[in-house]
């Protein structure tokens, strides 16, 4: 099968969260099953250039965009004479076609990226200074057209591999900044005969508000990529009075899916939740987003596939790989208990005799290097219960009750290792309140912006239990790699974490995490002590981290990209 993935976010050329990790290793996973599969990008040239990823030029795109629609009664034309009419109209805008040159690994994906963007906005993004997508502020961008060229110009791409003999039997979209692909393909008076028989799916990774449904814009955005006028004006690909890019997907692609099984049904149902921010505000969100009566207005069908999470997180994989490569050499020079051994030492498995002796080796030196690296004054002992958060600091994520909830700790022993960032000033915000509590607590906070000082790997393996009290949680990945690591999750009970985390019951042997179900801080406080309960219980403790290590979620399914991949060939695909 034939599959081109477009998107704006890609491991390992450029990612914003997770859904750059899950786009790249999709389409590695798709290609090691012996498909062809070929990933679009925008030309990032700040980020994807060399030595990393040569980059070579390959063509010149005239992209359809900045011009009304020749009428429709013209539609019956021959096509050299439609595509005369359009010259004559307005000479069209031009887009830049790149490739990333092979490096000859077994599952690497051929990617092209698109340049020339109108507001030369690929070019700078850099992930701090200029994001990836660009904020609602910025008021040099119309995030809108940028988008419509790049839906455009993607096409033009697609027809151009058409017209060299490689026809995609899918063009699978992620997210709002793609999502009108799917209209220009199905929503026009003559689509391209080449592209006829593509199946276009749309993936949601994130719906939960207009800034995630690219729903601020006006209906001239249609007009300047070429759709019709009454797509806005009947409804069709409106929202709120704007023209919404998540919706104009919904509605023409011949597939829709989401991140897992539990944010479909969260999506589609219009559910509301409240809390409280840090100022004592009450603020409300939909799952939806506000979108949840497309579904059953138009008979749109939703499948939910959950996102995977690679084999490299793997307890019996510590010590090899990047990212224990930042840690091996600390690790046997200034970890004295290691004795100069190398970390592949304390590699486990669910079935290995000296599990906890190694668990609690990994641990006590992640509580040594927090003490060095981020000025922590951890207790260095097993039997103090280390937690880990592990994000970026958005609102999303929970960081309100977080913060909440480490304000009103009631005095328990536990230590909490925070690896958390962003850039914008709602993170700035929230790194100020945590790096506040760190330093008055160093004995139980510690904060760090740098996956490099706490590699994700060691996070896991190292810690007892990870908090994750998601707002909402389309999949998240976290939860799924601690389970692996063994280490206990304790998350609110929606989405992704719903259909993975079951709620333990030690008693009876069952679960492998602990929930909550209110976002509020101090059902959160409720669940993390249900945790230190039984964390006191090492017989019952033990019992849970072996459930954790061979956990599966709710259907019987495993956490691998295996799994997932099936569930796409199967489903959306066909």
């Amino acid at each position: 099968m034939r599959i081109l993935m477009v998107a704006v976010e890609a491991g390992p050329y450029a990612s914003a969260g997770g859904t750059g990790a899950v786009v790249g290793t999709l389409s590695r996973m798709l290609r090691r099953r012996g498909h062809d599969v070929r990933l679009v990008l925008p030309y990032y040239s700040t980020l994807i250039r060399p030595p990393a990823f040569p980059v070579e030029s390959l063509s010149t795109l005239d992209v359809p965009v900045g011009r009304p629609p020749l009428p429709e009664v013209l539609a019956g034309l021959p096509e050299p004479l439609r595509a005369y009419l359009r010259e004559v109209h307005e000479p069209p805008p031009r887009a830049f076609l790149y490739r990333v040159l092979p490096r000859s690994t077994p599952d690497e994906v051929p990617t092209y990226l698109i340049g020339g963007d109108p507001y030369h906005y690929f070019a700078r993004v850099d992930g701090r200074q200029v994001p990836l997508y660009p904020p609602l502020e910025e008021i040099g961008v119309n995030a809108g057209r940028l988008y419509a060229f790049y839906a455009r110009a993607v096409l033009e791409a697609v027809l151009l591999f058409a017209r060299e003999g490689w026809t995609p039997d899918v063009i699978h979209c992620h997210d709002w900044p793609t999502a009108l692909i799917p209209a220009c393909l199905r929503a026009v008076p003559a689509p391209p005969p080449l592209l006829e028989g593509a199946r276009v799916v749309l993936t949601i990774h994130n719906t939960s508000g207009i800034v995630y449904q690219g729903g601020w814009f006006g209906p001239e955005i249609l007009t300047y990529a070429g759709l019709p006028r009454g797509l806005f004006d009947y409804g069709q690909v409106q929202h709120q009075g704007h023209l919404n890019f998540m919706k104009a997907g919904i509605l023409f692609a011949d597939a829709v899916n989401t991140v897992s099984e539990g944010y479909a049904r969260e999506i589609q149902s219009d559910a509301e939740e409240a809390f409280l921010d840090l100022n004592g505000v009450r603020k409300t969100y939909r799952y939806s987003g506000g979108l949840d009566y497309v579904w059953s207005q138009y008979q749109i069908g939703l499948t939910g596939i959950r996102n995977g999470i690679g084999e490299d997180y793997d307890p019996r994989q510590i010590g090899q790989g990047p990212d224990w490569d930042l840690v091996e050499s600390d690790w046997t020079t200034q970890y004295a208990p290691a004795e100069g051994r190398p970390l592949s030492e304390w590699a486990y498995s669910p079935d290995d005799p000296h599990l906890w002796k190694k668990k609690s080796a990994l641990k006590r030196y992640l509580q040594e290097r927090s003490n060095r690296l981020l000025q922590a004054h951890f207790q260095v002992e097993e039997t103090v219960p280390l937690i880990a958060v592990r994000s970026r600091l958005v609102e999303q994520k929970g960081f309100d009750l977080i913060i909440r909830g480490l304000r009103e700790w009631p005095g328990r022993p536990a230590q909490f290792l925070i690896v958390a960032w962003g850039e914008d000033e709602h993170a700035r915000q929230y790194r100020q309140h945590l790096e506040d509590l760190a330093h008055e607590q160093p004995q139980r906070i510690a904060l760090s912006r740098s996956w490099r000082e706490i590699p994700e790997p060691l996070h896991y393996a190292g810690a007892d239990m990870l908090l994750m009290p998601s707002l909402f949680e389309p999949c998240g990945l976290p939860h799924m790699m601690a389970l692996r690591y063994g280490t206990i999750p304790i998350v609110r009970r929606t989405g992704g974490l719903a259909d993975v985390v079951e709620d333990a019951d030690p008693l009876a042997g069952r679960g492998n995490g602990f929930d909550f179900v209110a976002p509020d801080h101090r059902e959160m406080l409720q669940a993390v002590e249900r945790a230190l309960r039984v964390y006191q219980s090492p017989p019952h403790w033990q019992a849970l981290v072996r459930n954790a290590l061979r956990a599966r979620d709710r259907y019987g399914r495993d956490f691998s990209w295996e799994t997932a991949v099936t569930l796409y060939l199967e489903t959306v695909y066909r």
